[in-house]
């Protein structure tokens, strides 16, 4: 089964301890669900990739949305500790925390939904 990563999938996967902030996570989490779920066309279940009628054209988490989602969630994550979108490196001073991530993007790719206008 393919359904959207929970905070302890995600816990897991960023190997973070028990006593992290759930509530953080879960907004994180939302966040980044609610963004694919509003620029991507997801992939559906058929006879190809599921044996449950019940589930035919239903959405599903692929590997490659699961993962992309999961890193959008550790990206919202790592800028709660940076509001204003610089990340500080001692001595050699700060820098800009880029507007997107490559490797998201190319994960979404496939899926991203075309808007004519």
């Amino acid at each position: 089964m393919h359904g959207e990563p929970t905070i302890d999938q995600i816990r897991e996967w960023l190997r973070l301890t028990d006593d992290f902030d759930d509530v953080a996570l879960q907004e994180g989490l939302d966040a980044a669900l609610a963004h694919q779920q509003s620029v991507l066309r997801f992939p559906v279940y058929s006879a190809a990739n599921c044996n449950s009628p019940e589930l035919f054209d239903q959405p599903y988490y692929s590997d490659d949305l699961r993962l992309a989602a999961m890193l959008r969630t550790a990206r919202y994550l790592a800028r709660r500790n940076s509001p204003e979108g610089l990340v500080g490196f001692g001595e050699f001073g700060v820098a800009q925390v880029a507007l997107s991530d490559r490797d998201v993007a190319q994960l979404e790719s496939p899926y991203v939904r075309v808007v004519a206008v």
